[in-house]
């Protein structure tokens, strides 16, 4: 074999590993949407832990992250938006006058996974255990809940969860919910990491 052939050959090789490399980089970096018939196979990285999610809620397909908000609240309270699954089922959080003594710096970090029990919305609030007296309170979008629902049951309810750090794992909040046929409403008393899900029977 000459010197050319030589060389060709071996550009050969490189070239398709060099290919196979990099598909093997994208399909293991890719999110796989829930109706994917490769969801099963799905490799994902997540921002709170999706083994402690599908722990509670069952297998976890997919996930995504919303923007972090960042505001300052006092004695004169407020409210902000968070994003959800859909830009049309934005979230609400607000807080009455004189819940707040001073002014505090208050951040949110949603995210949602779509799991075997349906979606559920993670809200990461801090600073961890600010008191709110009379209680703040979260709106979601029941359609929010009702887009992805892969139990094939209607929900009969909805059910606030709260992150224990310390036994790694999620434990249902005590609340009240107010619910009409477009929207629910927790009152939050005081922050932590939430997660909003959907009941079934």
């Amino acid at each position: 074999m000459n010197l050319f052939k030589r060389i060709s050959l071996t550009l050969k090789i490189a070239g398709a590993v060099i290919l196979a490399l990099g598909i093997g980089i994208i399909g293991g970096c890719g999110k796989v949407a829930p109706n994917s018939p490769d969801y099963q196979q799905t490799t994902y990285r997540e921002p709170f832990g999706a083994n402690a999610i599908a722990a509670k809620w069952g297998q976890c397909y997919s996930f995504d992250l919303g923007q972090t908000i960042n505001e300052t609240m006092g004695n004169k309270g407020g409210h902000f938006d968070l994003e959800t699954n859909n830009k049309d089922y934005k979230a609400k959080f607000e807080v009455p006058q004189k819940s707040l003594d001073n002014d505090v710096d208050i951040t949110c970090t949603p995210s949602w996974y779509y799991t075997a029990s349906g979606i559920v919305y993670v809200l990461d609030f801090g600073p961890d255990g600010l008191i709110f007296d009379p209680p703040a309170t979260l709106e979601m979008k029941v359609k929010g809940f009702e887009d992805f629902n892969p139990t094939g049951k209607d929900y009969i309810g909805f059910e606030l969860s709260w992150y224990d750090p310390e036994n790694s794992g999620w434990e249902l909040q005590k609340f009240e919910v107010k619910k009409d046929k477009e929207n629910i409403k927790f009152d939050i008393h005081h922050f932590s990491r939430y997660a909003i899900s959907g009941r079934v029977q």
